[in-house]
């Protein structure tokens, strides 16, 4: 593992990009490892301004949970009905099986009027 020669340039340019960029966008900009750029802005104490993606789609099914089956809010997020139901199960989120037999019930009926 090298040490990295932080020059002033360096350091304005992650101060400007880190909250903003995702961290592997930012180290790709100043040519150096993710994990440089992570140490580096821990002790800057920089933070991440924007949610994460995950938080974002975390937030999505826990409004969601209770009146959309995985499947539609995969649809919703762009990721697969496995990814939903992983989510789902970290955050402590699960259905009873009388609400899990009315939600795939109503996505069936749904699907037959189409």
């Amino acid at each position: 593992m090298r040490r990295i020669d932080w020059t002033e340039t360096m350091l304005s340019r992650l101060a400007e990009l880190y909250p903003v960029e995702t961290t592997a966008h930012t180290a790709y900009m100043l040519q150096i490892g993710v994990t440089a750029v992570k140490e580096k802005a821990r002790e800057l104490g920089l933070e991440k301004l924007a949610k994460s993606r995950w938080l974002e789609r975390a937030g999505h099914i826990s409004r969601h949970f209770d009146n959309r089956s995985y499947a539609e809010m995969a649809g919703d997020l762009g990721v697969s009905r496995t990814t939903v139901s992983r989510m789902a199960r970290k955050l402590g989120l699960s259905r009873s099986k009388a609400k899990g037999y009315a939600m795939s019930s109503r996505v069936r009926n749904e699907l037959v009027r189409r």
